[in-house]
C-alpha cells in the first residue's frame, strides 16, 4: 500500500491465476481469494491488480477463465488496460 495525496492510498495486487487445465476447485478457491483481498480495498482508494489470469479468446468463443476475470472485474468496477494480443487472440 502506498500513500497518495489527500488522505488516500494505492493498493497494487500481483495475481497468478489458475490455468484452464487445473480442477475447477483450484480456480474457485482463487477467485475466491482475489474477492476477499479486493474488498479489502477502501472505494476512496486506488487499486491496481497485475498478473496472468490464463484468459484466452478464440473466433466466437472465450474460456472459463476469461468468463471470471470480466466478471470479476465487472464487480469491482475495474477495467483492463493492458493485454498482449498475441496470448490473448487465437484462431
Amino acid at each position: 500500500m502506498f500513500h497518495l495525496a489527500m488522505g488516500r492510498f494505492l493498493t497494487i495486487f500481483c495475481a497468478y491465476a489458475p490455468t484452464l487445465t487445473l480442477y475447477e476447485s483450484s480456480k474457485y478457491t482463487f477467485y475466491q481469494l482475489l474477492h476477499s483481498n479486493l474488498q479489502s480495498v477502501s472505494r476512496n482508494d486506488k487499486l491496481l491488480v497485475m498478473g496472468d489470469f490464463n484468459g484466452r479468446v478464440a473466433k466466437h468463443q472465450v474460456n472459463s477463465n476469461v468468463l471470471r476475470l470480466l466478471s470479476t472485474w465487472e464487480q469491482y468496477d475495474l477495467f483492463i488496460t493492458m493485454i498482449q494480443p498475441k496470448q490473448l487472440l487465437q484462431d
